[in-house]
């Protein structure tokens, strides 16, 4: 029997590696716990998604999906995008700036969706502390673009 949790776990273990101090939310609170890593004040969320084609189009997406629930004590999604075993795309999400529901990463027009968030593993922790330095500028480009 396949451990269905396996991937999302080993994208947990990766994630800490690179953020030094982390803590794993799994060893305070257990399975159902509202995040899944503790670091530097920050609440991160790690999301996985294999990628998926749209029947009408013929181009790759990531897909996931959010826990509305939970959503209220999370500061960051981290999201891995594989492809098998290998990371595609590792993105630093901020909660202010996700959907509600489902984040969907995909390339239109040669632009990617997040592009901005984007990072590796080596640079994960600077991403962070980047994104939440820029976070007050980007709050308000996206009040100003609706959405």
């Amino acid at each position: 029997m396949t451990n269905v949790h396996k991937p999302h776990n080993d994208a947990v273990e990766l994630a800490l590696k690179h953020l030094p101090g982390a803590i794993n939310s799994d060893s305070v609170f257990g399975y159902r716990k509202p995040y899944d890593i503790r670091w530097s004040g920050f609440n991160l969320r790690v999301k996985i998604a294999r990628p998926s084609k749209k029947v009408s189009q013929n181009k790759k997406r990531y897909y996931y999906t959010l826990d509305e629930s939970k959503r209220k004590l999370i500061d960051f999604y981290i999201l891995f995008a594989l492809n098998k075993s290998k990371i595609e795309g590792l993105f630093v999400l901020p909660k202010v700036l996700a959907p509600r529901r489902y984040i969907t990463i995909t390339r239109a027009n040669n632009v990617l969706r997040y592009e901005g968030f984007r990072t590796d593993l080596i640079d994960l922790a600077s991403k962070i502390y980047s994104v939440e330095q820029q976070l007050p500028k980007l709050v308000k480009m996206k009040r100003q673009h609706g959405k």
